[in-house]
């Protein structure tokens, strides 16, 4: 027996796509910073795998020092 709607969901978007939009969102405004629901937002993704995606992008571009944490604001 086959099991029918049981396929694991794809997010649909790649991660080198996403974090190429996550900058773009921080750098229209870089007088504002934004927290992961609020690029979620911004961004049309309502799935919780790509809100977490999100959420892991914006820690490594943390780590990287190409944003700031606390608000995830854009470094200049």
């Amino acid at each position: 027996m086959s099991k029918k709607g049981m396929a694991r969901k794809d997010a649909g978007i790649s991660r080198e796509s996403l974090i190429g939009q996550v900058l773009a969102t921080l750098t229209k405004t870089t007088e504002q910073g934004f927290n992961y629901k609020q690029i979620a937002k911004r961004l049309n993704i309502t799935d919780a795998p790509g809100r977490q995606m999100i959420s892991d992008i914006l820690r490594d571009l943390s780590k990287q020092g190409s944003v700031q944490e606390y608000l995830w604001e854009i470094q200049n």
